[in-house]
């Protein structure tokens, strides 16, 4: 199941090893703007699978 970050700042996405570590807080960091806010998201998840 494919998986990837979002920034909540600029929008931005990229895949979890594509993101530094900032070794201030300790997260992950945009290249993009550097926030440090991010949605996950993953590709074909289901919550309530039909049965």
């Amino acid at each position: 199941m494919p998986v990837w970050l979002e920034c909540d700042r600029c929008g931005s996405t990229q895949t979890i090893p594509e993101r530094t570590t900032d070794p201030t807080t300790g997260g992950t960091q945009c290249p993009e703007c550097g926030a440090n806010a991010y949605t996950v998201r993953w590709d074909g998840l289901a919550w309530h699978p039909e049965v």
